[in-house]
């Protein structure tokens, strides 16, 4: 039922992207702001699968997933960079393991904008330096992660990151109030 829910409320997109500079993978609670930072870029946004959903990418993602056995959000993500081929894939989900694995999958330039202070204590970060992700995930075997860059809220932020993933950090306090 809920999944249904979700199918019903989803938009959904059925053309090719032009090439962009940079590839978004954020919600659309971040779109304005990105598209207002970025704009003498040009950009294309991924945003969560049960907001838009792009069929043609997903049927390519379907075949790409049993090609590069890997799962389908891969898969679909692969798919958009092929068309839009970017320069930088940007992200704003510094809590999705995902974020960190595009540079090693794609062999593309990452950046991760940390978004929202609380989450990062008690989402993914929070769970790597609890030490309660590494029990998780103890079958990746990418750890640390890498990104470009990794623009954080501050020093206390660089150094809690920085024993997960290796980046060039960019200390620039809160993305939505500067």
């Amino acid at each position: 039922m809920n999944l249904f829910k979700k199918l019903i409320q989803c938009k959904y997109k059925f053309c090719i992207d032009k090439k962009s500079d940079i590839l978004i993978f954020s919600g659309w609670e971040n779109a304005e702001i990105l598209k207002k930072e970025l704009k003498g870029y040009s950009t294309v946004f991924i945003h969560r699968k049960n907001y838009e959903t792009n069929i043609f990418y997903l049927i390519i993602a379907i075949f790409l997933q049993f090609i590069c056995k890997e799962q389908l959000k891969f898969s679909y993500i692969r798919a958009h960079i092929y068309f839009v081929k970017p320069k930088i894939i940007l992200s704003t989900y510094e809590m999705d393991e995902m974020s960190f694995l595009f540079k090693k999958l794609f062999n593309t330039k990452t950046a991760i904008i940390q978004i929202n202070r609380q989450n990062s204590f008690i989402g993914f970060a929070g769970e790597i330096m609890s030490g309660k992700i590494k029990n998780n995930f103890s079958r990746k075997k990418n750890l640390p992660y890498e990104v470009d860059h990794m623009f954080v809220y501050g020093k206390d932020y660089e150094k809690r990151y920085s024993r997960f993933v290796k980046t060039k950090f960019h200390k620039i306090g809160a993305f939505r109030n500067n």
